[in-house]
């Protein structure tokens, strides 16, 4: 049995669920050495478009990917 992977820019469709992955990420790999507050506070402000903003100055004006 052989598994694909196809690799991909991420656009700025992709925000949500790679939000709700570093989301799920944080919350499900953090809780043993993180308070529930650190992690609450970790995650504070966090949104797809925080995320597409960030994204996109890093990559300078007009970038396009997330």
């Amino acid at each position: 049995m052989s598994a694909t992977i196809h690799l991909r820019i991420a656009t700025e469709q992709d925000a949500e669920e790679i939000l709700a992955t570093h989301r799920d990420s944080i919350e499900g790999q953090c809780c043993e050495a993180y308070t529930h507050q650190q992690i609450a506070m970790w995650l504070e402000g966090r949104s797809a478009a925080t995320l597409r903003g960030g994204h996109r100055s890093a990559q300078g004006p007009g970038g396009n990917g997330v």
